[in-house]
């Protein structure tokens, strides 16, 4: 469970470690006296850098492999010294950072990743997603939301408005939850599709992100859940909604098409702030859809979400007409 691997280590204090062995070596301390080859020594701090790990057989720098199957991985876990090209900054701010891949596969669908802890959604972040959304419908395709490593995201920075509840300012704690409704609004009705590419936690806020986009790509490993209720509050911004619009989606199927009893679960799921344990249950429990993807490989989420985002824009997407939905139950 280290950030670094046994090797990374080693390759973080090379020559510290170089000269511990000679020394072990002249001491006569270390296993074997065979002494090491001339090439750890000759200033290197390492064997991996930007150009790839250095093979002493052929006494070069040898990039990944070309293999078809690691082109679907348009960001490959890193050890220490690689390095990668994280794509051109189209907009940036505090909270978020949009980009496009320099890829022919990402042409026209630029990338939103967050910049915030755990990927957290507060004011900077619910502004850049709104400004990253204007930005793809002007110049762009399609949008994916994609994080450089779990979690998707942990939902909103309620850190960022605990100073409003302490003082019980409910006028700010309205405008925050109202420019939330509006960005995942935005995220709903956006002129070209917005793909969530998951990957670990997607709760609370990021839940409901999820819920919004056009169409969610998911690893296996995915854990959605609507779970404010653990905190003494309520989904508030557009979840609880999404939800009870697919109970209702789901009644047109059954005969007297009433959405009772599909809302009572989903009513049930929030109420027990339920996170899923894989993407297949959180299709069960309507986090997903069946049109949303699940990949085996975290690794080739991107790949996916892109080529998913280019399949809806050549389908000719637009999004959605805002629905009606029948209220139930007292």
């Amino acid at each position: 469970g280290w950030t670094l691997g046994p090797f990374e280590i080693w390759q973080a204090a090379w020559q510290a470690i170089a000269a511990a062995i000679e020394s072990d070596i002249a001491a006569g301390d270390s296993m074997a006296t065979a002494p090491l080859p001339t090439w750890v020594n000759d200033g290197r701090r390492g064997v991996h850098d930007a150009t790839g790990s250095y093979s002493a057989r052929e006494n070069r720098h040898k990039p990944h492999s070309p293999l078809a199957i690691y082109r679907r991985q348009w960001m490959p876990e890193l050890v220490l010294g690689e390095a990668t090209q994280r794509g051109e900054t189209l907009f940036e701010n505090e909270g978020v950072r949009l980009w496009l891949s320099d890829r022919e596969e990402g042409r026209n669908i630029p990338v939103l990743s967050f910049k915030s802890k755990m990927n957290v959604i507060g004011r900077q972040v619910l502004e850049g997603i709104v400004e990253s959304v204007a930005r793809a419908e002007r110049d762009h395709r399609g949008l994916v939301i994609w994080q450089d490593g779990p979690p998707f995201s942990a939902g909103a920075n309620l850190y960022q408005v605990a100073p409003s509840m302490l003082a019980g300012a409910f006028a700010e704690l309205d405008g925050f939850v109202r420019a939330f409704q509006h960005m995942t609004r935005t995220l709903k009705y956006a002129k070209v599709p917005v793909v969530a590419a998951v990957n670990g936690m997607a709760l609370g806020g990021g839940c409901e992100i999820v819920l919004h986009c056009a169409r969610t790509v998911a690893a296996l490993e995915s854990y959605i859940g609507l779970v404010e209720v653990g905190v003494g509050l309520i989904p508030a911004g557009g979840g609880c909604k999404e939800l009870a619009l697919r109970a209702a989606e789901a009644a047109q199927f059954t005969a007297n098409k009433d959405p009772f009893d599909f809302l009572q679960g989903a009513f049930s799921t929030v109420a027990m702030a339920t996170v899923t344990k894989s993407a297949h249950e959180a299709r069960q429990l309507g986090f997903l859809r069946a049109s949303d993807t699940i990949v085996m490989n975290p690794h080739e989420l991107l790949h996916v979400a892109v080529a998913q985002a280019h399949a809806l824009a050549e389908s000719g997407y637009r999004p959605p007409l805002r629905p009606r939905a029948a209220a139930v139950g007292q």
